[in-house]
This record gives C-alpha cells, structure tokens and sequence, in this order.
C-alpha cells in the first residue's frame, strides 16, 4: 500500500510542475509582470542561472503608513502580547516602538523621531 501511495505522491507532484505554470497564466493573464534576470554561478561549471521575478502586486500595492500614531504602554498592553516583537528607535531622546505585527501589514513607515525623519521598514 505504501508503495501506491508514493507513486501516487510522484505523480501528483509532477503534475504540478506542469500545472502551475499554466494555471499562473490563466489567473494573471499575459500581462503578468515578469522580469527575467540572469544569476552569475560561481561554481565549478561557470553556468549562469536564468530566472524569473514575478511581481503580483503593483507598485504602492502596499500603503505604507504616513502618519502614524501611537499609544501609551498601558493602552498597548490591551492589544499587544509581552512576547509580541517590535521595532525601537530612540533619536534625541523621543522614543518608539513599531509593532511587528503592524510591519508585517504596511512593510513601512515615515515618521519623524526627535526631529529627524526616519523610515522604518520590515
């Protein structure tokens, strides 16, 4: 039974490879935003690597935050878990904490901290 099941397994994968290509296509259409780029391989062989960057989404797809605002510890302690990660930056003695989680969302933020602007990117 094992034996059926890892042929089973090969098949589907190989499957795949033949799928997705085709189903990025059907989805993004032709006009999918794909720009070819040439690795240089420093291995024993000398052979270059030939890939794709494919961008899904389009420029400023992601609003970055221009104007954040912030709380205090005991109003972030309500939503935010002492394990949760964040960004710190302290300029001229302003200090800052940008929640990960927040980051992970926006991938950037434009502030000024004590007086100096600063963009803070995750």
């Amino acid at each position: 039974m094992s034996a059926r099941i890892f042929i089973l397994s090969i098949f589907i994968i190989g499957l795949a490879f033949l799928i997705v290509p085709a189903a990025r296509y059907l989805i993004w259409g032709p006009d999918l935003d794909v720009e070819p780029v040439t690795i240089p391989d420093d291995s024993e062989t000398g052979e270059d690597r030939e890939l794709e960057i494919v961008r899904l989404l389009g420029k400023d797809a992601i609003p970055a935050i221009l104007q954040p605002e912030f709380v205090s510890v005991s109003e972030a302690d309500q939503w935010m878990s002492p394990e949760e990660g964040v960004l710190g930056i302290s300029i001229g003695g302003e200090d800052r904490a940008y929640p990960v989680s927040m980051l992970s969302r926006h991938e950037i933020v434009n502030d000024v901290v004590g007086g100096e602007p600063v963009a803070v990117t995750w």
